[in-house]
């Protein structure tokens, strides 16, 4: 895959692109968990283009690479769809927001995801509850 200038949710589906070359087998690449909110999760800004790329590489080192660059921690996963029949498999790589629980004063937990800690300069807002 060619360094190049993309969107951070292009990236991922540069590299499913590539597996799908590679294995014969349609790769979808899945950033729809976060749509758009990807971009400042993982760049701590303004949706921007990051100039990224990698040759020679696994997709799993690749993956690594470029989750490197986020300011959040996030995760990804890559699930696969069997198919006696050929034409119906298919793989999904997702990349994800790592997400706890923390608990409360009062004893109650709540969900929230990580964001910006990998990032000294980001303008980081208080974590937000997830579906918010």
């Amino acid at each position: 895959m060619d360094v190049a200038p993309r969107t951070v949710i292009d990236h991922p589906q540069a590299i499913a692109d590539q597996l799908s070359k590679s294995s014969g087998i349609e790769v979808r690449g899945n950033t729809s968990i976060l749509g758009m909110g990807l971009e400042r999760v993982f760049r701590g800004i303004e949706p921007d283009r990051l100039e990224w790329g990698t040759s020679e590489q696994s997709a799993r080192e690749a993956l690594i690479d470029l989750l490197d660059h986020s300011a959040s921690s996030l995760s990804w996963r890559f699930v696969c769809q069997a198919s006696t029949d050929p034409q119906d498999r298919f793989c999904v790589l997702s990349i994800t927001p790592i997400q706890l629980t923390i608990a409360t004063r009062d004893g109650s937990s709540e969900p929230r995801m990580l964001q910006f800690e990998r990032c000294a300069k980001c303008p980081a807002p208080p974590p937000r509850q997830l579906g918010q």
